[in-house]
């Protein structure tokens, strides 16, 4: 290691330190501290997914007449995208908005592409696209892989909801900075693609949100922190491609216009 990656390493360890001393009463955060370490540890899994290439959303995921109604509804009520393209929640006022949406979709594409160990077909990505997948992590969060539990109805108002919630406290919001800051430093020690750290921020700003109004908060606390970045890590680190295929509408497959691709 040189110079750099030891600095790296001194601050990783500082807000490591710093949130294991500040927050030890929520929720399954040693489930969550234990697995930031294994990354800085050299997780494989994780290096793999964090050496990804750029944006790997769907194809046709702008083409609205050509989505899930669910997925048209959850963009309708998270509302407009960011005027700019940074995580400056200070600046626009609103936590949950359609790009955090968006980038959970990209989680998905990326691990495929991590375990498939190649660029994802059209079939791929229709198959990811007509699959209640998206529901599945919207309504079980890091137990998305129960595929036997049946789905609730949706209603744009949750959505709606999710785009007007915000911190509960600074103390909540200190600890996604913190976190954010530790999982920084580990892609700067192993040279990893920041657009990777990114995506999965703002994917986890989604859950934080379905977590706080699945527990009828107003607000996203400690807790919703913890299970997005915890709901997040499973997605990359898991082989969802099997239960995508379970999810798969078979029947809608034709729907798509192959011109599109």
């Amino acid at each position: 290691m040189g110079y750099w990656d030891d600095i790296k390493t001194e601050l990783f360890y500082e807000d490591f330190d710093f949130i294991r001393g500040n927050y030890s009463g929520v929720e399954r955060l040693d489930e969550l501290l234990d697995l930031v370490l294994s990354f800085k540890e050299g997780n494989e899994d994780f290096i793999r997914f964090g050496k990804m290439d750029g944006f790997k959303g769907s194809k046709i995921f702008h083409h609205k007449k050509n989505l899930k109604p669910f997925k048209v509804m959850v963009l309708k009520g998270l509302g407009h995208d960011h005027w700019i393209p940074l995580f400056i929640p200070k600046i626009t006022r609103r936590l949950v908005m359609r790009d955090a949406f968006v980038c959970v979709d990209s989680l998905v594409h990326w691990s495929f592409i991590s375990f498939s160990g190649r660029e994802l077909t059209r079939e791929d990505d229709k198959m990811i696209q007509l699959s209640d997948i998206m529901q599945y992590l919207t309504y079980y969060l890091d137990d998305f892989d129960k595929a036997d539990e049946e789905l609730p109805d949706f209603d744009i108002d949750f959505f709606k909801r999710m785009h007007h919630l915000y911190w509960e406290d600074k103390k909540a919001e200190k600890l996604e900075d913190k976190i954010s800051d530790m999982m920084a430093n580990i892609y700067g020690i192993f040279d990893l693609n920041f657009s990777t750290s990114r995506t999965l921020r703002v994917a986890c700003l989604y859950f934080m949100g379905c977590n706080a109004l699945h527990n009828n908060r107003d607000y996203i606390s400690c807790e919703d922190v913890v299970v997005s970045y915890l709901v997040c890590f499973k997605i990359v680190l898991t082989d969802i491609r099997p239960l995508v295929r379970s999810l798969y509408d078979a029947e809608k497959w034709d729907s798509l216009e192959s011109s599109i691709f």
